[in-house]
């Protein structure tokens, strides 16, 4: 398929593309939609400026350069040719493809988040980081690593281990510090003052751990808040155990504060900018 590049019949700067397109700009244009191309007073001596981008990359970038109401659609670029405009946005400054990149990248995920990730911690922006961090979160560290540029391997192990940790290892001490007078004759929550029944049952206690395990392979935040709002105790997972007679409708009176602590610690968990600050 043929490139269009920009050709202004007035134009006074040439700029090629590594593939030997050439585009003839304004340079007033570009200094005013961009931050690190020649503004008009700065003399080329009618020299051609060479870039290392393609000329596809160029040829969307440059459509920004010349704002109108209807610019190019990013969503029909593939994702390799929108992530490499996406650095050329960042690198040449070209405010008005940003936003638009940004939006496109965010319509990419959960399946590019590693990617998304990676260019959005370089060039430090903070919102995108927050919403790919969501789906990249408690994906297993291993597979993880494997996308990731090196230098982001241990702030992202340290934050992984730490949110997790906030987590689920908040429900499970959790549940493990209940009262727990063994698997027979134990009943949750304590009936009356004084009396010595325990606050969580056998079959409570195992299901509820159980639970907690299967939450902590969810894979990343998002799909954490939806398995939250699912039956705990269901046919699959509680399998002929009873429940005691201080539950009722198949259901524990510890998950409400279980499912707070969930929820807390995801709203108070520390962001992944927070550790790539200490490096």
């Amino acid at each position: 398929m043929p490139h269009t590049p920009v050709d202004a019949p007035d134009a006074d700067i040439t700029i090629q593309s590594s593939d030997g397109v050439k585009f003839h700009l304004h340079r007033k244009n570009l200094e005013s939609h961009t931050g690190s191309f020649p503004g008009a007073d700065v003399p080329t001596h009618g020299e051609t400026t060479h870039l290392p981008e393609r000329a596809k990359v160029l040829e969307v970038l440059f459509q920004f350069v010349y704002p109108r109401r209807h610019p190019i659609s990013l969503r029909e670029l593939e994702f390799a040719t929108l992530m490499e405009v996406a650095e050329a946005a960042e690198k040449y400054e070209v405010w008005y493809a940003v936003k638009p990149y940004e939006d496109c990248l965010i319509s990419h995920l959960p399946e590019r988040a590693p990617d998304i990730m990676a260019h959005a911690i370089k060039h430090d922006i903070p919102d995108l980081i927050g919403k790919a961090s969501q789906y990249i979160a408690l994906q297993p560290s291993a597979e993880l690593l494997k996308k990731l540029p090196t230098h982001l391997a241990v702030p992202m192990v340290e934050y992984q281990t730490t949110l997790r940790d906030s987590i689920f290892g908040a429900a499970t001490r959790y549940i493990e510090a209940l009262p727990y007078e063994g698997f027979y004759g134990s009943y949750c929550n304590k009936l009356t003052k004084g009396t010595c029944s325990a606050d969580i049952c056998g079959s409570c206690r195992v299901t509820l751990l159980a639970w907690i395990a299967r939450l902590e392979k969810s894979g990343s935040i998002v799909v954490l808040r939806a398995a939250l709002k699912t039956p705990v105790f269901d046919e699959k997972h509680q399998q002929g155990r009873e429940l005691c007679s201080n539950c009722r409708e198949n259901n524990c009176q510890n998950l409400p504060a279980i499912v707070k602590i969930v929820e807390d610690a995801i709203e108070g968990a520390r962001p992944l900018s927070d550790f790539l600050q200490t490096k």
